[in-house]
This record gives C-alpha cells, sequence and structure tokens, in this order.
C-alpha cells in the first residue's frame, strides 16, 4: 500500500534504524510522505485509502494503543475507548493482567473504580506510571507543598470533575457515542494465544449503556446528565451540550 516510491526512495523494512530515523524526521517537519504519516494512523491510513483503513489500529476517535495487543486486556481497551484524551483515563487500584478473562460487568467496575485517580495526578505534573502510589499520599504531598488541606475524597472529586468537563468539551466539538468504538483490526477476533476466539465487540454495546449509566450520563448518547454536572459543580457547563 506504501511503495518506495511513496517514501521517495527511502527503505523501511524490519530492523532498518536509519530508515526509521529518516521518516521520523520527515513526520517532524511534515516533509514528504511524513506530512501523511503526521496525521496519526486513522487519518493516514484515511489519506492513503484503499486497504489501508482496515488495516490501521486505533479507536474511532483516532487515539492509538500502546505497546502490546488490547484485544487480549479488555480492561485496558475499554478504558482507552471510553478516554475523553489521546491515551488512558483510568488506572484502577488494582490492574488486571493481560490476559485474564472478565466479564463485562467486572471491566466496566474496574474501569469506574479508577475514574477521576488519573486525571487529578496528571493535574500535579506528574506521570501516575512513574509515581506509583495512592492518590492519598499525593494528596498529602499537595497539601504539604502548598498549605492547603487536601484529601484523597477531595482529589478524586476534582478527578471526576475533569473527566466530565472533557466529555462536555468533546461533545461540544462533535463527539458521539459511535466513535467509542475500535477500528476494523483492532477490534478484530485474535487468531491465537489465550483470548483466541474472543472479542470485545459483541458485549461492547452492552458494556457502554452500563458504564454510561454508572456514570450518570445519557444511557443512549453519553452525555453527562444535567444533575451529574450540577452534582459536580459544573452548572455552567450544561448549556453546552443540553
Amino acid at each position: 500500500m506504501v511503495t518506495k516510491a511513496d517514501l521517495d526512495g527511502l527503505e523501511l523494512g524490519w530492523g532498518n534504524v536509519e530508515g526509521v530515523k529518516s521518516i521520523l524526521q520527515a513526520i517532524a517537519r511534515r516533509k514528504g510522505f511524513g506530512d501523511i504519516l503526521a496525521e496519526g494512523a486513522m487519518r493516514a491510513a484515511q489519506r492513503i485509502g484503499g486497504e489501508a483503513p482496515n488495516f490501521a489500529i486505533h479507536t474511532k476517535k483516532g487515539n492509538t494503543p500502546r505497546g502490546y495487543d488490547h484485544r487480549a486486556y479488555w480492561t485496558e481497551m475499554f478504558d482507552k475507548l471510553t478516554s475523553n484524551t489521546g491515551t488512558l483515563e483510568s488506572r484502577p487500584p488494582t490492574v488486571m493482567s493481560v490476559g485474564q478473562a472478565l466479564e463485562p460487568e467486572a471491566v466496566v467496575s474496574n474501569t469506574l473504580s479508577g475514574k477521576g485517580r488519573m486525571s487529578f495526578v496528571d493535574t500535579l505534573g506528574v506521570c501516575f506510571f512513574s509515581t506509583i502510589t495512592s492518590v492519598k499520599v499525593l494528596a498529602e504531598a499537595l497539601s504539604a507543598a502548598t498549605g492547603w488541606n487536601y484529601n484523597e475524597e477531595q482529589a478524586e472529586l476534582v478527578g471526576r470533575r475533569i473527566v466530565n468537563l472533557a466529555r462536555v468539551y468533546n461533545f461540544r466539538e462533535g463527539h458521539t457515542r459511535a466513535l467509542e468504538a475500535p477500528s476494523p483490526r483492532y477490534g478484530s477476533t485474535p487468531v491465537d494465544g489465550p483470548f483466541a476466539g474472543k472479542t470485545i465487540m459483541p458485549r461492547l454495546d452492552e458494556m457502554l449503556d452500563d458504564y454510561y449509566q454508572r456514570m450518570g450520563w445519557d444511557k443512549e448518547t453519553g452525555k453527562p446528565l444535567p444533575e451529574t454536572l450540577k452534582a459536580l459543580g459544573l452548572s455552567f457547563a450544561i448549556k453546552d451540550i443540553w
């Protein structure tokens, strides 16, 4: 689908480190074919056309999974599909392992258990992965640094306010429930390994219904309900989506 001619003669076979360096420079400078790749997997595939959209791995919002196969990691895939950002939004207290079979209700519960935690940590200017500690400890550190009297519950409330406000913004800009789904390949069925023959797709709508309801969002659209926004002190945002 992408020929050597498209790449101005550049070879991009596996293991070609110099080729990778060259294409990264082209992406950074939006030069030649790098201008297309700079749009990310979804938009690049759309511009290439043909079968490319069926090969690209991304959510329908355009964000891409990282590092490992989420088809065997439903808790992370579901988080990725429902995230308001380009990456994960919920890091629960207990992270489920890759290949761990879970019922859809358990996947949703796992996502909800961490909702707000990661967003709070992000506001501190640190990475959740690098801190690897409880929100309680981080709230205490914030209090020590600022003189505030911050506790874990307040921290998680801040995180939930962020999640809901980000969602309001996205819906105001055209987000829909239909975008909380994987590309064809991202949602495909594994052909080998412990999850061979299993896919999240037949249960995804059911899981979204459950997740929306438990988050206080409209079950049909996924929009935060007016009463949810009011309870979070975000009444000013209701007019943007309702």
